[in-house]
């Protein structure tokens, strides 16, 4: 049972790593994406605004990754 709950804890581990990961590429990649020209505001698919659509997703995806792994770990704990 101890090298379960350790597997488990490894696992909860790696996914807060990842999420924390997450989160200076968003900035870079926002960084990046400021400095890029708007080809055509009217233009609902430049290229300037599917980079901002995508990093969106990058920090979404990391505070889901977070939220889940406290969210399994409280179950943990709580022996759920």
């Amino acid at each position: 049972m101890t090298s379960e709950k350790e597997k488990l804890n490894q696992a909860l581990y790696e996914m807060k790593r990842t999420a924390k990961q997450l989160y200076p590429l968003f900035n870079a990649i926002n960084d990046e994406i400021d400095k890029l020209k708007e080809e055509d505001p009217n233009d609902p698919l430049t290229t300037k605004k599917t980079l901002k659509y995508l990093s969106e997703n990058i920090l979404e995806l990391g505070g889901n990754l977070e939220d889940q792994a406290k969210f399994i770990e409280k179950s943990i704990n709580h022996g759920i």
